[in-house]
């Protein structure tokens, strides 16, 4: 994830991912609470971006969320459950790790497709994608599917 074409790939969606991001963000937190993404949301978000596939699930996403969470040092007995909620540098590694898993054809190679009539074939190649790829693909489909409507085509 960490190489030059990724690096481009996530600076040219950056304002994308953070509008994203506030977009989804404090959900479940309470009024005064600080606003951080809980893995619900994360699901959520990755449910509506509508990027699943035969070999990648709703259950897949949260097991990205907590590898792309900050290792803390006493999970147990803080006031503040920190490694429950992720900030927005969490978020993006998140993301990167979901994109890695694609497995659906670019957005604007195919308009609209039933995933389920893929075959195994296709599948394997859209899975051989360079990471890059796949996280402009995510973008794509998160502008397309999460955002207002008119964002996808600004974007």
């Amino acid at each position: 994830m960490w190489n030059e074409k990724c690096d481009f790939s996530l600076k040219a969606g950056i304002d994308l991912l953070k509008e994203v991001y506030l977009a989804y963000l404090g959900k479940s937190a309470g009024p005064t609470a600080s606003k951080y993404m809980s893995c619900l949301e994360f699901e959520d978000l990755i449910t509506q971006a509508n990027v699943y596939s035969r070999n990648f699930g709703s259950n897949s996403v949260s097991l990205y969320f907590n590898l792309s969470m900050m290792t803390q040092v006493d999970e147990i007995h803080i006031s503040f459950p920190k490694h429950m909620n992720m900030n927005f540098t969490e978020f993006v590694e998140a993301i990167s790790r979901v994109a890695e898993q694609l497995e659906i054809p670019h957005p604007l190679e195919v308009e609209e497709m039933a995933l389920e009539e893929v075959t195994q074939e296709e599948r394997e190649r859209w899975g051989a994608r360079p990471l890059h790829e796949k996280i402009e693909i995510l973008l794509l489909m998160m502008a397309k599917n999460c955002m207002k409507p008119g964002y996808y085509e600004t974007h």
